[in-house]
């Protein structure tokens, strides 16, 4: 909505990131990819970055969404420069 108000029942706006072997995937957000990739134009920070210690715990993760091959990849050095700028926020899945 314009006026800066959300509907409740809308998922909040943001951007999640799945991480294993430091390999990178857009699991939320896509709508936000072009400016995530870019730095042009307007994404939500910070960025999640959920990372799993396997692809069972990923999968589990993922279990009642896409099959990990539509996902968007997402370049190391893009999540780099998330990080360098201070909008990341790494979240280990095995933490809970």
């Amino acid at each position: 909505m314009s006026d800066g108000s959300r509907n409740p029942e809308e998922p909040p706006e943001r951007v999640t990131l799945l991480c294993l072997n430091e390999t990178f995937w857009m699991h939320e957000g896509e709508e936000f990819i072009d400016a995530v990739l870019s730095k042009n134009g307007y994404y939500p920070t910070p960025v999640r970055c959920v990372v799993f210690s396997s692809a069972f715990e990923m999968q589990e993760y993922r279990s009642s969404r896409l099959p990990k091959g539509e996902l968007w990849t997402v370049h190391s050095a893009i999540v780099a420069r998330l990080r360098a700028d201070g909008e990341l926020v790494e979240i280990n899945a095995s933490a809970g």
